[in-house]
């Protein structure tokens, strides 16, 4: 069986403020403009940081969070994915980065079970699957029907956790969430790796502590990734689309920052990209000898 052209990868955790929006901008920016994939980036998660990032978001009307800018006479977001309508995909100033950007509004979804099929269309559909190479899909920090509709389509699954005790205490719990979705659906979900993010070794020895820690869990040490996003200052200055530079793409090359988040896409894209293509010639092979 011939796996889908298009790679879907969920950069998922049930614990808020671990950064899931930020490495999802890395590794667009990394596929985009240091691969020359076509990627098309999902926010659904309702704070709309991985929006942000890319387009200029605007108040809601009643001050309860953000939402997209008018594109083509109209606003569009994720939610219309969400209710089977048509959905607008939003160019960014990168040429192979689009973006279906979230809304505060979506927040009130997450309890309608119906958009799982309704989010499986839109992934599968014949415009997306001939147009793109990878979506990589940013998601709430919750359990909900949200988070299991990116999981239903997901091909691969990266875990960001801040190296902090709270943090890591439901590592197992998102872990056992996608081998239970993977079980549901019927096809594996590839677990790219939970990856250490805003790692600060400065803070007397507290986030060496809490590695030394997650290592001692044989389940959740196999699959710590060897690579770790530090805690810099310069991603502060990556966080609105209005920054410059606003991507690591941007940065020069010979800074520390740079070379992290290369070395970062390197290792995602030898998961999502390298590896898969070995494992789909090897079932075609499979499949012609058999």
């Amino acid at each position: 069986m011939q796996a889908n052209k298009v790679q879907v990868l969920m950069v998922g955790n049930n614990k808020g403020g671990v950064g899931k929006s930020t490495i999802s901008a890395f590794l667009a920016d990394y596929f985009a403009n240091s691969k020359g994939k076509k990627v098309l980036l999902i926010d659904i998660d309702p704070q709309a940081n991985l929006s942000s990032s890319f387009l200029n978001m605007q108040p809601t009307a009643n001050g309860s969070g953000y939402e997209p800018p008018m594109l083509e006479g109209k606003i569009s977001s994720v939610i219309d994915i969400m209710d089977g309508l048509e959905t607008q995909i939003y160019p960014t100033s990168f040429e192979d980065l689009y973006i279906i950007p979230s809304h505060a509004d979506l927040v009130e979804w997450d309890n309608k079970e119906y958009l799982m099929d309704n989010f499986s269309k839109f992934i599968f559909s014949d415009f997306i699957q001939s147009v793109f190479d990878l979506i990589i899909i940013d998601t709430p920090p919750a359990k909900g029907f949200l988070t299991r509709a990116a999981l239903r389509c997901s091909d691969h699954v990266l875990i960001p956790f801040v190296p902090e005790h709270k943090s890591i205490l439901g590592l197992g719990a998102m872990v056992s969430l996608v081998k239970t979705s993977a079980m549901l659906r019927g096809k594996p979900i590839n677990i790219v790796g939970i990856l250490p993010n805003r790692y600060d070794g400065r803070l007397n020895g507290f986030h060496q502590k809490t590695m030394a820690d997650l290592k001692a869990v044989p389940i959740l040490d196999e699959l710590l990734t060897p690579i770790m996003v530090r805690n810099r200052s310069t991603w502060l200055g990556l966080d609105l689309q209005s920054a410059s530079p606003n991507q690591p793409s941007q940065l020069k090359k010979s800074t520390a920052a740079y070379k992290e988040v290369k070395a970062l896409g390197d290792f995602v894209n030898s998961k999502v990209f390298i590896e898969n293509k070995t494992t789909e010639s090897s079932e075609v092979v499979s499949e012609v000898t058999a």
